[in-house]
């Protein structure tokens, strides 16, 4: 194994790729989730099953530490991501409003919060890992909008054909390619991730819901597909700016309280803002 200091630019690379990929494929299943588990359950099962298999789900991480023991860490890493990937594929085959939807559902995105946070833990223990995962995520937000713009909004898991299905397929040899490369030059134990992870899902989740999901971004600002779209990713690409500027920066923790009130304002002021004042909202 290679110490960070021996990492390549092209090492980096493929971190980021993997992060990437790992994003798309989660909102992906985040958003499917959103349908077949929360907003069909709550009605079919009520609020408290659909609140209790919400919680399990956000406490899928835990298993990282008895998946460890019963394996190793590279090759906890190297399972959850291939698990991934086929409940990913398996998905765009067989997804259905029956019981086979939502139980992939779930599976899928406990197994995208464990993924999230083991490759997370490695690179936390590297030189600029924080500022790799960052950026990875902030591409793989870029990606998932083009992606959705590419089918209009509506989000290829949901569609058959040739064209999705190869899709989906090209996305985890992608994401297999990107872990082949970067478990070579991994250390022999992750890093330990710290209690801040806990606010990874609740911030994806606002994302998805609001400044990164391309309907709402339309339906509140009034702009066509093309030009939300441009805004979105204009966005994101000013989000790399700034990581890259603050990249040798630590956080502290009452930043960390106040940036995370300061975006649960914003998406409260997301719901209410309209036309041209959503806008500023959004940047």
């Amino acid at each position: 194994m290679q110490n960070d200091f021996d990492l390549s630019f092209q090492d980096y690379l493929w971190r980021g790729a993997l992060v990437a990929l790992s994003v798309v494929i989660g909102l992906q299943i985040l958003r499917v989730f959103f349908v077949l588990v929360i907003s069909n359950f709550v009605g079919l099962h009520g609020t408290t099953i659909t609140a209790l298999i919400a919680g399990g789900v956000m406490l899928s991480p835990l298993l990282i530490v008895p998946l460890i023991r019963l394996l190793n860490p590279i090759r906890a890493l190297c399972a959850t991501i291939a698990g991934l990937i086929f409940v990913r594929l398996a998905m765009q085959i067989t997804l259905s409003p029956g019981f086979v939807g939502p139980l992939l559902a779930i599976l899928g995105l406990g197994l995208t919060l464990i993924v999230w946070t083991l490759v997370l833990a490695w690179l936390r223990g590297e030189e600029n890992g924080g500022c790799i995962f960052i950026t990875g995520m902030i591409c793989g937000f870029a990606l998932d909008t083009a992606l959705l713009t590419l089918f209009s909004t509506w989000d290829f898991i949901w569609q058959p054909g040739i064209l999705p299905l190869a899709l989906a397929i090209l996305m985890g040899i992608g994401m297999l390619l990107a872990l082949w490369q970067t478990s070579r030059t991994l250390s022999d134990q992750p890093h330990e991730v710290g209690w801040k992870a806990i606010l990874l899902l609740p911030y994806v989740i606002i994302q998805v819901i609001f400044f990164q999901n391309l309907g709402f971004v339309i339906s509140a600002s009034g702009l066509q597909l093309s030009f939300a779209a441009g805004l979105i990713l204009l966005i994101n690409a000013l989000a790399l700016w700034i990581v890259g500027r603050v990249q040798d920066k630590h956080l502290p923790l009452i930043g960390t309280i106040l940036g995370s009130i300061a975006l649960i304002l914003l998406a409260l002021c997301a719901l209410y803002a309209q036309g041209i004042l959503f806008i500023p909202v959004l940047i």
